[in-house]
This record gives structure tokens, sequence and C-alpha cells, in this order.
């Protein structure tokens, strides 16, 4: 989602944080290799990593396929333990595919008699991904530099589920898909987390969101041309999002209540001509207009005409 324009307080020493690392000891293999690294330089020692000699020692890649809920830091207004309504969502919006939760990780099983629908698609991708992209659940009481987060905080990894949960099924949709593939796209997201992203790397990531949004919107209105057009932060908070489509409507996501510990995104169509629509309405015009016009009836057949009748009048 938007990344918060806060500074963030200090943290204490005692901090439960994710991305504080353990420095390899002088006697590790790591730190043995660096020494030779900084001793004889890089492309020798890389000669020496990949000979195989060295090469039958090391252990195996493990690729992790996980996309993960984790509790915030000690002291701070977790959510964690009300991660099973996350769950429960999801598959209550769900046709093709039951979602659950392996201690923290969330795992997929495809349901049998059903289609998945793109939200589940897109959600299925996410998970098989190789990086891990870790939500640390908040409540709607948990601030950044004394101020409210808008559903997610990018840099620090927080999702606000009473933000998320609040938004109709839709919105639940697009916010859940955006801050996750924008996780996604930030390279090491995990391990960086907790650390301010360069810019340009955010913006990728963001649009790549946005772009996520876009997919998912095409698929439920039946519509190939919507796009990402632009978003905003209004002086009175209100921040929007708008998708727009070749046919002339724009599809906006709005959150309202600028200031308010929770926030949910309100979703609404704009057609050409001014008029506000639901997306189920823009869905019902769209399906009336290309349906096929009802067949003309056929002509009545002429009445019979009676023996010893004359015929018609000849010229």
């Amino acid at each position: 989602m938007e990344r918060q324009t806060v500074t963030k307080v200090p943290k204490p020493a005692t901090r439960n944080h994710s991305v504080q690392r353990q420095s390899a000891a002088p006697s590790s293999p790591s730190h043995r290799i660096t020494e030779l690294q900084r001793s004889i330089g890089n492309q020798a020692t890389q000669r020496l990593i990949n000979s195989p000699f060295i090469q039958a020692k090391r252990a195996p890649q493990q690729i992790q396929r996980v996309v993960e809920v984790r509790p915030p830091g000690r002291g701070e207004a977790s959510a964690f333990d009300r991660r099973d309504e996350l769950i429960a969502r999801m598959n209550a919006i769900s046709a093709a595919t039951d979602f659950t939760l392996d201690g923290r990780v969330i795992r997929f099983a495809e349901r049998a008699g059903g289609v998945a629908n793109n939200f589940e698609q897109q959600m299925r991708a996410l998970i098989t991904r190789a990086e891990v992209l870790p939500m640390r659940l908040i409540t709607s009481a948990g601030t950044v530099g004394g101020q409210n987060i808008l559903v997610d905080f990018f840099d620090e990894g927080y999702v606000d589920l009473d933000d998320l949960l609040a938004s109709d099924d839709l919105g639940f949709q697009l916010n859940l898909i955006h801050f996750l593939t924008e996780r996604a796209n930030a390279r090491n997201y995990e391990h960086r987390m907790g650390t301010r992203f360069p810019d340009p790397e955010f913006d990728r990531a963001h649009r790549a969101g946005s772009d996520a949004e876009a997919e998912l919107l095409r698929n439920v209105i039946g519509d190939p041309t919507i796009r990402f057009n632009y978003e905003e932060r209004r002086p009175n908070g209100t921040a929007v999002l708008a998708f727009r489509s070749n046919e002339g409507y724009r599809v906006f996501k709005v959150f309202r209540g600028a200031g308010q510990a929770r926030r949910h995104s309100v979703i609404f169509v704009q057609t050409r001509d001014g008029r506000r629509l639901t997306v189920d309405q823009l869905r019902a015009e769209r399906a009336a207009a290309a349906a096929p016009a009802p067949a003309a009836p056929a002509p009545a057949p002429a009445a019979p005409v009676p023996p010893g009748a004359p015929g018609p009048e000849l010229p």
C-alpha cells in the first residue's frame, strides 16, 4: 500500500525484531572465506568456492516457499492471536482453495469441484514463490512514529488486521494482493524488513502491487482493458487509487477517515457520463449490453382461403 511518511522512533534494544541477525563467529567457515577473499581477491576466491572440493562439502540449497504470519515486537499492539480470522476470511471468498495455517505458515490445498478465481490464483502464486513473505499482524491501536498505519507498513512488515478485515470482500482481496505483491517484488524482503528501502525500489514494488490489483479487477469485471491509472493523497488525508477502462469508466478504491485508528477501503465505479455505480451494478450493465438482441417474431401465417372464395383482383 502507500508508504507511511513518518519518522520512525528509535527501537529499544530488547525489541524482538526479525531482521536482527547473529554475526559469524571468527572461527566459522563463512568468516574464513571472507578473510581469504580479502587476501587473495574475489576472482580467486570464487574459483576456489566453485571447485569440486568445496562444492562437495556445501549443504544443498533449501528453497523456502512461504507466506507467513508473525507477531510484532514485544509490547506492540499484536493481532497475532487473531491470525485465524485472516484465514477464515480468505476461505470464505474462495471457491476452489482451502487455506490453512501450519504454525505460522499459510498453506493451501485445492478444493474439489470448484474453479479458482483470480484472487485464489494470485494467492497460490505468492505462496509458492521462492521468497519468504512475512506479515507482522497488529491491531488498529498500533502506530509507527505516533501515527496509525493504513492497512500495512512496507518497511517494517506490519499489517493492520483491523483495517484489512474492515473492507468488503473485493477491498479485502485487492489490499491483500497489493501488499503481498509489493513484498514479493522487493529483493530479499524478509531479511531487509525493518530497514529503509530505497525509494526507487519501493516505487517499483508499489507499482507491481497496483498492477496486481488491476489484474484482479479485470477478472472480476470481465474487462481486459482495465489498467492502473493514478493515485493521490488529498489534503484531507483521503487516499485514492484509480483504475481506468478503455470503455471510459474508472474504478476507484478510496480510504477516507484520515486520523481514525480503523480505516477501510470503499470501491466504486464512475461511468463516462458521471454516474456512480457499484462493481456489481457495472457488471450487470455490461452483461445486459453484451446480451444478444431478441430475435424478431416470425410473421403470422396467412389466413387460409375458403373454397370458392374469389381470388385476388388482377390488373
